[in-house]
């Protein structure tokens, strides 16, 4: 709730800084009216961010090799190799969680979250000399371009210690 207040006050402060002098009084009063409707706000924000992860979910889901595809082109279609990088991975992994924790009703998103890293856990991960592969195609198989780095393990971590 704290972040969607924060969100809110961020966007009334971009709008007042972009005002011209002729139209920052108009702005203002407008301003006055939106802080004290918060309520409305809060709602207005809530359905747009419903409606992004209605879209968003299930189109990224891979639910033929796990995962998260990657590659999405303008008009919402899956395009290209879906090669997938362990760090859209994760941050897929941390947007549905986060998701499945502001929408508790919506059950389907803590399911999605648990396929994030189950696909991490089982498949991202080097069984035999342990780390995360930078990058596996869709398959889940190493690409040699890809490797793997120390830093990755710490972005995934961070990631989830807001």
């Amino acid at each position: 709730m704290k972040k969607l207040y924060k969100l809110s006050a961020l966007l009334l402060t971009f709008i007042l800084l972009c005002c011209s002098e002729a139209t920052s009084q108009r702005y203002h009063l407008e301003s006055e009216r939106l802080i004290t409707d918060k309520d409305s706000i809060l709602a207005e924000l809530k359905l747009v961010l419903n409606d992004e992860f209605e879209l968003f979910y299930p189109l990224v889901i891979d639910t033929v090799y796990g995962g998260f595809f990657s590659d999405i082109n303008y008009k919402w279609e899956l395009s290209g190799r879906q090669n997938k990088m362990i760090v859209s991975q994760a941050r897929h992994l941390w947007s549905v969680s986060n998701a499945a924790s502001f929408y508790p009703d919506k059950k389907i998103l803590k399911q999605v979250a648990d396929q994030g890293f189950k696909f991490l856990k089982e498949k991202m991960w080097d069984e035999q000399y342990g780390g995360f592969y930078d990058l596996v195609n869709r398959e889940a198989e190493p690409l040699k371009e890809g490797g793997k780095s120390l830093s990755v393990p710490m972005v995934i971590l961070l990631q989830f210690m807001d």
